[in-house]
C-alpha cells in the first residue's frame, strides 16, 4: 500500500513540475451565462409574485414565473449566437484583405492588423491588441492567441492556427 502511495505522490509531483502529458486531453466545462441566469431568476420571482397576487393560484404563478424566467437567458443566448455567426462570416473578408496586402508586399503582421482594422467590429478592437503585442515585444503569435481566446470559435481556431 505504501508503494502505491509513493507512486501516486511521485506522479502528482511530476504533473506539477512538468505539466500534463500531451495525450491527456484538457476539457473545460462551459459555464452558463450567469448574468442571464441572474436576470432570469429575478424576472421569474417578480412575475411569479405578481401572478400570485393577481390570480391567487400558486400553480399558475409558478408556471408564469418559469416561463418569464427563461426569456432573459434565451435572449442573451440568441444575441451571443448571432454575434458568433457575424464573426464567422467576416473571416473571409479578413483573409481577402490579408492576401491582397501580402501580394502588395506587406509583412504578414502588418497585413493582418490592417485587414482586421478594415473589416471593422469586432476585429478592429482585436487589431489594436495585436498591434500592441507586436510593438511591445509580445509578438504576433501571442497577439493572435489573444484573438483566438477572445473569439473562441472553430473558424477562428482554423484561421489562426
Amino acid at each position: 500500500m505504501r508503494g502505491l502511495a509513493v507512486l501516486a505522490a511521485g506522479a502528482s509531483c511530476w504533473v506539477i513540475v512538468a505539466g500534463l502529458p500531451v495525450w491527456v486531453e484538457r476539457r473545460t466545462v462551459p459555464l452558463p451565462d450567469l448574468v442571464g441566469v441572474g436576470i432570469g431568476i429575478v424576472a421569474a420571482v417578480g412575475s411569479g409574485l405578481i401572478a400570485f397576487l393577481l390570480f391567487d393560484v400558486a400553480v399558475v404563478a409558478v408556471a408564469i414565473g418559469v416561463l418569464v424566467g427563461t426569456v432573459p437567458y434565451a435572449v442573451r443566448h440568441e444575441r451571443r449566437r448571432r454575434a458568433g455567426i457575424e464573426v464567422r462570416d467576416r473571416w473571409p473578408d479578413v483573409l481577402m484583405y490579408v492576401r491582397t496586402s501580402l501580394a502588395a508586399g506587406s509583412t504578414l503582421e502588418d497585413a493582418t492588423v490592417d485587414a482586421m482594422t478594415k473589416v471593422g467590429e469586432p476585429f478592429d478592437t482585436y487589431a489594436e491588441k495585436v498591434r500592441r503585442e507586436i510593438g511591445f515585444g509580445g509578438g504576433f503569435e501571442r497577439g493572435m492567441d489573444f484573438v483566438r481566446g477572445e473569439l473562441d470559435d472553430a473558424t477562428t481556431d482554423t484561421v489562426v492556427t
